[in-house]
């Protein structure tokens, strides 16, 4: 898992509230095959680079999509 997944994954597990309902059933990109529900998936969405007058900065602004998952 690269480091902004591994953060997001963190961050998400790490709420009380939110993992009493999801525990660790939290994947970035793709939900697996039979997985129990309620579950979350995340994805970068876009994620333009920042560029200055020298160029790239090295920097970027990614926006992230995230689907919720639940029987009903």
């Amino acid at each position: 898992m690269s480091t902004i997944n591994q953060a997001l994954f963190n961050l998400l597990t790490g709420s009380a509230p939110l993992a009493a309902l999801v525990g660790t059933r939290v994947f970035p990109v793709k939900l697996p095959q039979k997985v129990t529900y309620p579950a979350i998936v995340f994805a970068r969405a876009t994620g333009p680079r920042e560029h200055s007058q020298d160029g790239s900065s090295g920097l970027a602004s990614p926006r992230f999509e995230f689907d919720c998952w639940a029987d009903s």
